[in-house]
């Protein structure tokens, strides 16, 4: 990736603005994310911080990744798959409530 990209993410030359109003606006919507255990962008606190104020989130950290994760592994594709599969299996189950 472009290590000149933090530069691009700040305002006018001050720090990157919290952004967790917008963040915890996705609420109620499932969320993965994936993130690299190498990552210099994503850190480990702030993906801690994700999962605690998402109650849908699922995080999983890829090892030997760094920012973004590659997707090519057995982790990334495993997750992405049990993800899908859950929230499929999730819209159904709302979808037959409301219909029935």
């Amino acid at each position: 990736y472009d290590h000149n990209l933090s530069k691009a993410m700040t305002v006018a030359g001050g720090p990157v603005p919290a952004m967790w109003q917008q963040f915890t606006a996705l609420n109620r919507v499932p969320m993965l994310a994936l993130r690299g255990a190498n990552s210099d962008i994503l850190s480990a606190t702030t993906f801690a911080e994700m999962q605690r104020r998402h109650p849908q989130f699922e995080g999983v950290t890829i090892p030997d990744q760094g920012h973004a994760p590659l997707l090519k592994d057995a982790d990334s594709i495993g997750a992405i798959y049990q993800f899908l599969m859950n929230t499929d299996q999730t819209i159904r189950l709302t979808a037959d409530a409301a219909a029935g």
